[in-house]
């Protein structure tokens, strides 16, 4: 007797989600509505309000036939695009991190073009989301300042590991990576260490 178990179709070894760069408000609208549909709307209300704390809910209108996100903020609905690109690019980080639960979100340049001064509270947001989401980031950056304000603003030391990339000098087309996570880290960015 021989006993055959097929393997389920259609289901992913891990969710994994990738964000594109550039992603519009309808995008956003669209994926708001996608996560009502599951019933997990909460999340992003929730994480979006410890980045801003104006923002009571989240409600899509129709303007000019098309969907665009809207926030309440002080009893008002404001288009989301309003409140700059800080709340609105961690909006799609955490739309996307909801598609990605108990798996692995993607980021290529992690908050190109967002504020300084959003970054440490972008990264609290982005930090508590993926904890009660279970997603892991796997981010790419240029940006000294945003590593800076991830170790600053991320809880746990062993929650942000660094990986430097760089071309071998010594044997062509190889390349080596520098780990940095720990105090290994704060050393290497108290000194400026180059990790871009």
């Amino acid at each position: 007797m021989q006993l055959t178990i097929d393997p389920p179709v259609n289901e992913p070894l891990f969710a994994a989600a990738l964000i594109k760069p550039g992603t519009t408000g309808a995008d956003l609208a669209t994926g708001f509505s996608d996560m009502r549909k599951r019933g997990v709307e909460a999340f992003l209300v929730e994480a979006l309000n410890d980045l801003d704390p104006r923002i009571a809910a989240l409600e899509i209108l129709v303007s000019n036939g098309r969907p665009k996100l809207h926030a309440r903020v002080g009893g008002t609905l404001v288009p989301f695009e309003l409140l700059g690109d800080g709340p609105n690019t961690v909006a799609q980080y955490l739309v996307a991190m909801s598609n990605a639960r108990d798996g692995v979100l993607l980021i290529d340049e992690i908050g190109n073009g967002v504020h300084h001064t959003v970054l440490g509270p972008m990264w609290k947001t982005l930090s508590r989301a993926a904890r009660t989401q279970n997603v892991q980031i796997i981010a790419t950056t240029h940006s000294q300042e945003l590593l800076t304000a991830a170790q600053d603003s991320i809880a746990s030391e062993s929650d942000l590991v660094v990986y430097r990339l760089r071309r071998s000098e010594e044997v062509m087309g190889e390349t080596r990576v520098a780990t940095y996570r720990g105090s290994k880290l704060s050393t290497a960015l108290d000194v400026n260490v180059d990790l871009r």
